[in-house]
């Protein structure tokens, strides 16, 4: 009697733990799905082997800041039954790779996992992508690079709190265009981006998510699959509001050959013609000017020197001050010319005949000749001083090196 009850128990307490899940969210992977679904096949067989629970949570309708996180603690405590786990937790706006015990020492990627079953989150079709989420942690538990152990969640390949793109180059997650802004936008840098073949992204947000401009900036670009070839040539416009007027952020990262495109002195050019506009929260206008300068930028170092230190196009204020400077110089020049004639002016009679005026003897001809032999011209080059130049670059949690600068509004 006792066993049957004990059999019960254990039955109803499985059933139940099975069922937790979808109060949140839906969850694939070890002990959640049908039994006869491909997914639960390949995830008993991953556990078998290796001892490891490995599940895909997904909550597509939850938006909160940090709740791809919380996602995966509350699921690793209804759906574990141990304390090795692999999983990947996603949601409207992120994704979030928790490792516990023993799945600690394989280096799992949280971009290439989500890669490759992104066309299918997109999708909702849910029972592709676990199933190959699933042969992708099969794949790197059979050969997988041995990483250092730790029994804390994991972040390896996607920084916490991360957020997730659907792709666009317009990001606008602070709202800070109108829908028609934001589409025109849109296809102003697919237009670039396609005939450059190099990435132009803009991204707004409310929150760095006690991240530094720098971070998120880099992590955005990285995580979310934006560059073109194998470099991932591109840039990226990051714009924080976060610190309200004045202390508001702006960023640009650069990667690939956006690095050679846009140097350090570049960037700091691009803001300077920017953040006049940003600061009247005028943003379409400065993303407009973004988007219009970093393509003069990549064709001029498609084309000849990327601009740089001793090699910047002039701004409208310059040509501006350069055309009234050349004028004021002129009138200044003309006006000293017009005096000195005056002054070296004496009125005399006026004659009848030319000859009056000649002094008696004063008017001689001469003849004289002059043989022009040879010409030596001796040339030196005068060194240009130069004051550096070129991109600084730092290295992202990816491992992915980037230039950049940006600063306060």
């Amino acid at each position: 009697m006792k066993k049957k009850v004990l059999v019960f128990i254990t039955t109803f307490a499985l059933l139940i733990s099975m069922a937790i899940p979808a109060f949140a969210a839906e969850s694939y992977g070890y002990g959640a799905s049908a039994a006869d679904s491909s997914s639960a096949t390949i995830a008993q067989s991953i556990y078998d082997t290796y001892g490891i629970e490995a599940f895909l949570v997904v909550d597509n309708e939850n938006e909160a800041e940090n709740a791809s996180v919380e996602l995966a603690k509350s699921s690793v405590s209804s759906l574990a039954s141990g304390n090795n786990v692999v999983m990947l937790s996603i949601t409207a706006t992120e994704y979030y790779l928790y490792k516990s015990g023993t799945a600690e020492n394989y280096d799992f990627t949280a971009s290439e996992l989500y890669a490759d079953l992104k066309e299918y989150d997109l999708a909702g079709e849910y029972e592709m992508a676990t199933v190959t989420f699933l042969n992708d942690v099969n794949l790197v538990l059979a050969g997988g690079a041995v990483t250092s152990s730790s029994d804390t969640p994991s972040t390896t390949g996607n920084p916490y709190n991360t957020p997730v793109s659907d792709g666009s180059r317009v990001v606008d997650a602070a709202d800070l265009l109108t829908d028609s802004e934001e589409a025109e936008l849109v296809a102003k840098l697919d237009e670039i981006s396609q005939r450059q073949q190099f990435d132009v992204v803009v991204v707004t947000t409310d929150t760095l998510d006690y991240k530094s401009a720098m971070a998120y900036a880099d992590d955005f670009y990285d995580y979310n699959g934006y560059g073109f070839g194998a470099s991932n040539d591109g840039c990226l416009l990051l714009i924080s509001v976060e610190g309200g007027p004045g202390n508001r952020d702006w960023w640009i990262s650069t990667t690939g050959y956006g690095i050679t495109a846009l140097t350090d002195a570049g960037i700091n050019y691009i803001g300077e013609e920017i953040v006049p506009s940003l600061k009247k929260d005028d943003w379409a206008g400065g993303f407009t000017k973004y988007a219009d300068l970093v393509d003069e930028f990549v064709t001029q170092a498609k084309t000849g020197t990327p601009y740089d230190v001793n090699n910047m196009p002039k701004t409208a204020k310059e040509t501006l001050k350069g055309i009234l400077i050349a004028i004021g110089i002129a009138l200044v020049a003309a006006l000293i010319a017009v005096l000195k004639v005056k002054s070296n002016y004496k009125p005399v009679k006026f004659n009848s005949s030319a000859s009056d005026y000649l002094v008696p003897g004063s008017f001689v001809v001469t003849g004289s000749y002059d043989n022009f032999v040879t010409t030596s011209v001796s040339k030196t080059r005068r060194e240009s001083s130069s004051s550096g130049g070129g991109s600084s670059t730092h290295s992202g949690s990816s491992g992915t090196s980037h230039g950049g600068g940006g600063g306060k509004f």
